[in-house]
């Protein structure tokens, strides 16, 4: 390291500036301050001196800010996290919980299933139109139509677990209703196609009625059903 300088003098001023740009182009940022601090001492009015600063500050590292890129990092994650979380879907047709049924509930009815109330409930019964609510003042013909509801909330699923999974319909269903809640015991057939039956099987339904319309609450799909 040169000496400091004991008194200004124009040579040796222009000679430790000249010393100050080797420093740099050495990248010896250090050596290249301590030239800057000298010249400065000597003579704080050097046209060299704006020159040499703003070459030790372009030469000078920048420090990477970790703790930003750590906590965008972070954020990242836990977004992630919430969405797969918000997207859940069994992988398989026995391990469907009650959201699940909700969530299958929740899908458009547009497959061309209309529910009745005394034929086959699926994607293979037929289409007839849903029956109008019945007047307030009719309760049997209000009955009725809670169990019109009941079959229309199984038909949905049964369409939806046939887009899903393998095709399936109820041919018969036994409603039991108390109040605003009902217990649904359905006959199922399981099949690849419209001719070709795998299996058969018993479905428990829980319904709850939620306002003016019935929902499934919770399913339990026969013991032996086949997997996917």
């Amino acid at each position: 390291m040169d000496a400091p300088l004991s008194s200004p003098s124009g040579p040796q001023l222009d000679s430790r500036v000249i010393s100050g740009w080797a420093a740099l182009e050495r990248g010896d940022i250090e050596q290249a301050r301590a030239v800057l601090q000298d010249v400065y001492s000597a003579d704080p009015a050097h046209p060299a001196l704006p020159l040499l600063a703003a070459g030790i500050r372009r030469a000078r590292p920048r420090q990477i800010p970790w703790r930003g890129i750590v906590l965008l990092i972070g954020f990242l994650a836990a977004g992630a996290y919430v969405w797969r979380s918000s997207i859940r879907f069994p992988t398989s047709p026995a391990a469907a919980t009650a959201t699940d049924v909700a969530a299958l509930q929740q899908e458009p009815a547009a497959a061309g299933v209309a529910p009745h109330s005394d034929g086959p409930i699926g994607t293979a019964g037929r289409d007839e139109p849903a029956r109008r609510p019945a007047p307030a003042f009719e309760p049997a013909h209000a009955a009725a139509d809670d169990d019109v509801q009941i079959r229309q909330a199984i038909s949905r699923f049964a369409t939806a677990y046939s887009s899903r999974w393998t095709h399936l319909t109820f041919p018969a269903c036994d409603i039991s209703r108390s109040d605003d809640t009902a217990s649904v015991t359905c006959r199922s057939n399981l099949s690849q196609g419209a001719a070709a039956s795998t299996g058969e099987g018993t479905w428990l339904f829980a319904c709850r009625k939620i306002g003016d319309s019935w929902k499934i609450v919770r399913m339990q799909p026969p013991a032996d059903l086949p997997p996917d």
